[in-house]
């Protein structure tokens, strides 16, 4: 009986390279799953990467770069596993190359798209003007609206946009026709006294407050909402009275000593318009701890 050989041609292979799949996942996600012959993989961390409608910065923080990250690791763990595999026409250069040119665009379309989607902005303190509550390297969100389509409340924080084109970040105090009143530190709101209470807060020991020396107090408005301030008995800005004009916003630095709000020809009251949102929470800070902090 003659022996039966087979005449079928072998199935070409060609090696992978796990430090070249590492590298294209981390010119794009998904390159290296594509190159490494798990195209399935690469559509499912692309959509991951790129559908959910997160907060920008959360997005990064938390969400973004530890999954290009794993992505990376993926990718290359692949290749080192399985590094002869037969050559589909998909992992050639020539696929992968504007493939992952699509990938780079559809990542620049979506981050020009996600802070209007999200209605969130991100921000950080640079100034000393919101101590203890934002300290400066202290990076928030804030909840953005379209000018009057937001209920402004008093004692919550805003972001509005001065007249020099810079943005702020104050403590809405009064509303337009508000009159306002401070004295001694002591602010009132149509004649309605905000009470004032001393404080022994950790959160407000000397170095909070810029290292001023004097009592910390908390402010506490009549629907609960309360925080704390940095004051002295006598400041230069401690006594202060206006009538808010229609169509303006009232603002104090919580740190009264040391800021430039309504009180300061510099930034006035400033036009509701001007309004960017209002503050939500840390989102990341030097000191950990502070990270989650609510500012509403």
């Amino acid at each position: 009986m003659a022996d039966i050989t087979s005449s079928a041609a072998p199935i070409k292979t060609s090696r992978r390279h796990w430090w070249l799949a590492a590298l294209l996942s981390l010119i794009a996600p998904g390159l290296g799953q594509v190159y490494a012959g798990a195209w399935k993989r690469a559509i499912a961390l692309i959509l991951a990467l790129y559908l959910p409608q997160i907060p920008l910065a959360l997005v990064l923080m938390l969400y973004v770069i530890p999954l290009w990250i794993a992505g990376i690791a993926d990718a290359a763990y692949l290749c080192r596993r399985e590094p002869q595999q037969h050559l589909r026409p998909y992992q050639r250069w020539y696929a992968i190359l504007p493939l992952g040119i699509a990938i780079v665009a559809l990542g620049d379309l979506a981050s020009n798209l996600l802070p209007r989607t999200s209605n969130t902005k991100t921000f950080h303190t640079a100034t000393l003007s919101m101590l203890p509550t934002l300290r400066g390297g202290d990076y928030f969100m804030v909840r953005t609206a379209p000018p009057g389509q937001h209920e402004l409340r008093r004692g919550e924080i805003i972001v509005f946009r001065a007249a020099d084109g810079r943005d702020y970040v104050q403590r809405l105090i009064g509303l337009p026709g508000d009159r306002i009143q401070i004295k001694d530190n002591l602010v009132k709101v149509n004649d309605i006294q905000i009470r004032h209470e001393p404080t022994d807060d950790m959160e407000l020991s000397a170095d909070s407050c810029a290292d001023m020396p004097g009592p910390r107090y908390r402010e506490i408005w009549p629907d609960k909402r309360n925080y704390p301030v940095c004051t002295l008995p006598h400041s230069s800005l401690s006594d202060f009275s206006a009538v808010v004009t229609e169509g303006e916003v009232f603002v104090l630095g919580d740190n009264r000593v040391n800021s430039a709000d309504s009180r300061t020809r510099f930034i006035g009251t400033p036009p509701i318009s001007s309004i960017v949102g209002t503050a939500t929470y840390i989102y990341w800070s030097k000191d950990i701890r502070r990270i989650g902090n609510r500012l509403d």
